[in-house]
């Protein structure tokens, strides 16, 4: 997902992407989907939506970075230009070995290089009926904690910021709730300290419906389980997942929506954006100093988005309405 933080005023449609503008308060958001991570292997291979390979070409990239569009009577040019872009690793269309640190590395930089991303959102890789057994589950969860790491390392030898949101977690939290009301003898997801739990406890999502072509997992998709009449192919269904795959946009998307505000707050609702001009006499180690804070205070802001909004966390009242995210105070 590609988000272009200045103005934009014309929509279209492809094969492999979706352009949307203006958006509320103005601004360009749009979908580019690719089988696989940015990269420059991919570059020129067969660029269709449903096929393996991550192909790509400038094609897709130039109705981005060269939109020309009116807003409020002023002319204006996107010009090479996409503030933020948001990855989801497309395990399924990518093999669990092929999603490696290089891959989360090269994307993101082709991210910055190719469409002028200063900003790129990481989704973990949730719990999908790709996940086949527990051992592909296990590596999963280690794909996982090397995107977090590389977003905490990142700062050391990038200028860009990578933020992660934590969809992983989020799915976790709502299949952990169903399961309880299924009557899984499983933790309450709020109660869980450590992530590692999920990872030991996430056996459960392994149970599925007795289905021949992709079956669903029952916690995931049953409101009730599935009956001895039906042979264990059928289940009264839950409004929470369409599927193994996809959620039920009613129900999910509107904490999605939220986490993704909330993280670009961490990164642009912030005092001071602009350096002053005292900082080209700061000695070395100050603004090394500085620079740390600024991370530490992105990485604390992130945290909060992510424990607020990618859980089953009842929202505080102190974030309803407010005019800025948790982190604006740098």
């Amino acid at each position: 997902m590609l988000y272009e933080l200045i103005y934009s005023t014309y929509s279209f449609t492809s094969s492999s992407g979706t352009l949307v503008a203006p958006t509320w308060g103005g601004g360009m958001n749009g979908g580019w989907r690719i089988t696989g991570l940015l990269s420059k292997a991919a570059q020129g291979l067969p660029a269709t939506k449903n096929r393996p390979g991550g192909g790509w070409n400038y094609g897709q990239v130039n109705p981005f970075i060269h939109h020309k569009y009116t807003y409020q009577e002023q002319n204006i040019t996107v010009n090479n230009k996409i503030e933020v872009v948001v990855f989801r690793v497309m395990h399924g269309w990518m093999k669990i070995e092929e999603i490696t640190r290089e891959r989360i590395i090269e994307a993101a930089e082709l991210a910055h290089s190719i469409l002028g991303a200063e900003t790129i959102i990481f989704l973990t890789i949730p719990f999908t009926n790709n996940v086949l057994d527990a051992n592909m589950y296990a590596e999963i969860c280690k794909v996982n904690r090397m995107i977090w790491d590389v977003a905490k390392n990142w700062h050391k030898d990038h200028s860009t910021t990578i933020l992660i949101m934590d969809y992983a977690q989020y799915t976790n939290h709502v299949i952990w709730t169903n399961g309880i009301q299924l009557g899984y003898n499983i933790s309450a997801p709020l109660t869980i300290k450590d992530s590692q739990v999920f990872d030991k406890e996430g056996i459960f999502m392994l149970e599925r419906l007795n289905q021949k072509t992709w079956p669903p997992s029952i916690p995931m998709i049953c409101n009730k389980m599935p009956t001895s009449e039906s042979g264990g192919e059928y289940c009264e269904r839950n409004i929470l997942f369409k599927d193994g795959m996809h959620f039920c946009t009613e129900t999910m998307a509107s904490r999605i929506g939220a986490a993704l505000a909330c993280l670009l707050g961490c990164v642009y609702n912030r005092r001071g954006s602009s350096s002053s001009s005292s900082a080209t006499t700061m000695q070395e180690e100050d603004y090394s100093s500085k620079s740390e804070r600024k991370v530490l205070k992105i990485r604390e802001c992130e945290r909060q988005c992510n424990d607020q909004f990618m859980s089953v966390l009842p929202i505080k009242e102190s974030w309803i309405n407010a005019t800025l995210a948790s982190f604006s105070d740098f």
